[in-house]
């Protein structure tokens, strides 16, 4: 699955992107507070970033359902987008 680069929002204190399955894309959103637990409240964006880096492949596989993934996926925002 292809994605696009990281970006941030609220003072890099959110991290999202979008990616594309076939002709289905998504957009993924790590909000501050899956971020703060997983990262630390002060973790800045780069350790963020690399967080959702080393994560990618659950993070994606929440397009399938973040509800039933396990914690802390379960809090990541999926969105299909046209």
């Amino acid at each position: 699955m292809k994605h696009s680069p990281l970006c941030s929002r609220d003072g890099g204190a959110e991290i999202m992107f979008t990616a594309k399955d076939g002709d289905a894309k998504y957009r993924f959103v790590m909000p501050r507070s899956l971020l703060d637990t997983a990262c630390g409240a002060t973790a800045g964006e780069v350790a963020r970033k690399k967080w959702v880096t080393r994560h990618l492949p659950d993070i994606l596989a929440t397009r399938h359902g973040a509800s039933t993934a396990p914690a802390p996926f379960n809090r990541v925002c999926v969105e299909e987008i046209s």
